[in-house]
């Protein structure tokens, strides 16, 4: 299979793309590191050619910057989402969509069910459920071959020293005293890499 990758030197997606090349699978990465803005339509396109699978996992992630500049989180998570999609559907190829479970935001029970009804609190989170619906729009009025995978917060060797994983891990290391936000009754769903 030929796969493009978003997003592909970010903490996912490189690990995806050492994942896809061990399983013998042709793979290209089309991330910022490379020199492509997800926005530029002609470089996104080119980067398609010949490929049948597109995983988009490419964003603004850090939900510290997404509150500093919400405009370029809208316009990499949600534009770029667009871009993306559009060009898949067009080239007829399949679409995976990578989001977040951030997008369940607060819910009365925990875990939250795929069938929650999305209440995201965090700019970051807002404009992945955004993204989310760009694809389910291209999907119901354009046949879209789209799948949406939330996933939930993702830990590993390289994590982004901003994530609450990280800091626990760093503190618990260094002093052992651990900074929990809120009444300490949150709870995360963690997955590693």
């Amino acid at each position: 299979m030929r796969v493009v990758v978003t997003g592909g030197r970010g903490f996912v997606g490189s690990r995806l793309i050492s994942a896809l090349h061990e399983a013998k699978h042709s793979v290209r990465s089309l991330d910022l590191a490379d020199g492509i803005d997800i926005c530029d339509r002609d470089a996104v396109r080119a980067a398609l050619v010949d490929s049948d699978v597109v995983v988009h996992l490419a964003a603004w992630a850090d939900l510290y910057e997404a509150r500093r500049n919400p405009i370029e989180a809208v316009r990499v998570n949600v534009l770029g989402t667009a871009v993306v999609a559009d060009l898949v559907r067009s080239s007829g190829l399949r679409l995976v969509h990578g989001s977040t479970a951030c997008v369940y935001g607060n819910q009365a029970s925990y875990p939250s069910p795929e069938s929650a009804v999305p209440n995201p609190t965090e700019i970051y989170a807002q404009t992945k459920l955004a993204a989310e619906q760009v694809v389910q729009g291209l999907v119901a009025s354009h046949n879209l071959n789209a799948t949406i995978v939330r996933f939930p917060g993702v830990y590993g060797e390289g994590l982004r020293g901003s994530l609450a994983v990280a800091r626990f891990f760093e503190r618990a290391v260094a002093d052992g005293a651990l900074e929990i936000h809120g009444g300490g009754l949150q709870a995360s769903t963690p997955i590693h890499v």
